[in-house]
């Protein structure tokens, strides 16, 4: 993926953990948001629906994949602070589990959530267990690399720091980007 730089410490202050929206029951869908984000010129990494990470830059650079975006403490315009890392996943989703590209998701693979913390309400498709796995243990390992720059509590949602604009993880990540963190602190 395009790079526009280096990190301020050549290491990200923590990391955006959304969803792609899209297609997500095959590994492949991984490696086409890979192809379309390098298109766009974008710089993030991925998780597949198996938990594969697939890194497309080394952690000392950043490229643009927060858009707009801000953060007490961080400021504004994240792409430069922390790592993009995108969970394949179809996300929200209207109430009957219709995805925006006309797919319909049911059942387990379904999680109904209310407005709380980062997220909004509604219907989103559900990270696959081994994606949350390969998120967690993906975090703790940037966190134990540099623990002097790498900051759970800089570990956010595009809900959280794009509230205007984005919904994700959302209620797609079995908890709320507050207990996330805790969850990663304890750990």
């Amino acid at each position: 993926h395009t790079t526009q730089g280096n990190y301020p410490n050549r290491y990200p202050k923590g990391a955006v953990v959304p969803f792609t929206a899209g297609q997500c029951d095959r590994e492949q869908d991984a490696i086409g948001t890979m192809n379309w984000g390098k298109t766009q010129r974008y710089a993030f990494w991925s998780i597949g629906p198996t938990g594969k990470v697939y890194q497309t830059h080394t952690l000392d650079r950043w490229g643009h994949h927060a858009g707009t975006s801000s953060w007490p403490g961080l400021g504004e315009g994240l792409s430069n602070k922390l790592l993009g890392i995108e969970v394949v996943c179809a996300g929200k989703t209207d109430n009957d589990g219709k995805a925006w590209f006309g797919k319909v998701y049911r059942g387990e693979r379904l999680r109904v959530g209310p407005t709380v913390d980062n997220c909004q309400a509604g219907t989103y498709v559900k990270y696959t267990e081994a994606q949350e796995k390969a998120l967690i243990d993906l975090l703790l390992w940037l966190k134990k690399n540099n623990p002097e720059e790498f900051s759970f509590d800089h570990v956010l949602g595009h809900d959280s720091i794009a509230p205007a604009r984005k919904n994700d993880p959302g209620h797609s990540l079995s908890m709320t980007i507050p207990e996330l963190q805790a969850k990663l602190k304890s750990l």
